[in-house]
This record gives structure tokens, sequence and C-alpha cells, in this order.
């Protein structure tokens, strides 16, 4: 059986512990690439983040970025732009989550949280790519590519176990 095409997440698969691609990671894809397979990057990150690791090894690929919410062809021109609706992230962000979560917004190329978390920009510190900082009530009436929430996993957990069954209704 030949393979027509190798997708592969980031974080935690591409990328090493500290958020760069090996050269040994390089040297595969290329093989990769010359065998004739295409090479995707999906991940959870957004497209400007994803871009300029796919654009660090020469790929002219297609994106799928923010969990699926946004995908880009080989021109870089979307192709996929699912958002979430204005209902939902209005009940997201109301979420009391106490001061242990952190609840951040991906808004196209804007990615916007409520205050600076210890360590976060080191995950995106070869990209570039860097959140602002803003009252997320601001976007309560907006459209997202992405609601997500930072935390240690028992309070992510206990968090979902708290509103799962809404969230689900909404959906």
């Amino acid at each position: 059986m030949k393979y027509k095409l190798v997708v592969c997440d980031m974080d935690g698969t591409l990328l090493t512990s500290s958020h760069k691609i090996s050269e040994y990671t390089a040297n595969i894809i290329k093989q990769i690439e010359n065998n004739g397979v295409k090479f995707i990057i999906a991940t959870g990150r957004p497209y400007l983040d994803a871009k300029f690791y796919r654009d660090s090894l020469k790929l002219k690929s297609y994106l799928i970025t923010s969990n699926g919410a946004r995908a880009h062809n080989e021109e870089n021109k979307p192709i996929v732009i699912e958002n979430i609706q204005k209902d939902l992230v209005k009940k997201l962000l109301s979420y009391n989550v106490g001061t242990d979560i952190h609840r951040n917004i991906y808004l196209d190329d804007k990615w916007i949280i409520e205050y600076e978390i210890e360590g976060l920009a080191e995950f995106h510190h070869e990209s570039g790519y860097s959140f602002n900082i803003d009252d997320l009530d601001k976007y309560k009436n907006e459209e997202a590519a992405k609601v997500f929430f930072l935390g240690k996993d028992k309070d992510i957990e206990n968090l979902e176990k708290k509103h799962e069954k809404k969230i689900f209704k909404m959906i």
C-alpha cells in the first residue's frame, strides 16, 4: 500500500519539548515529500502560528488549524472557516472559572487572554505569534474560531463535568 498523505499534530508530535522542529524530523518530512506523499500539519494552534512552522519546513501544503475550525490551501487561502456561534461564545465566556483556570479566545488571527500566564509565551517564541491581553467580556457577542481554557488537568476536568450537559445542549 502506498501512502498518499501524512497528517501530523504539532505539540508533542512535530515539535520538540522546546517547541522546535528537530533536524531529524525535518529530514524525515523531506523524505516523505520526496516520495510523493503530501505532509499536512493539523493542530489546535491558530493559523499564523502553524504557518510559521510549515513555512520553515519549506512545505507547500494545506494547514488545518484551531482544532479544525480553519483550513487553508497551499496558496494560504482559507477553504474552511467554521466559527463558534455568538450564543455559545457568550455562554463559554460567562463561566465563573476562578483564578486557576484561564479563558482564551481565537478571533480569526487574534488570540486574546485575560491576563498573562507564566510560561505561555514560550510555546510561541519560535513563531513570534503572541496573545493580546484584554477583557474577554468585550468579545462575548462575537463569533470565534476557538474558545478554550488553560489550567491544571484536574481543574479543567472539574469545569468540564460541571458544564458538559449545558454545552452539549447548545451544540
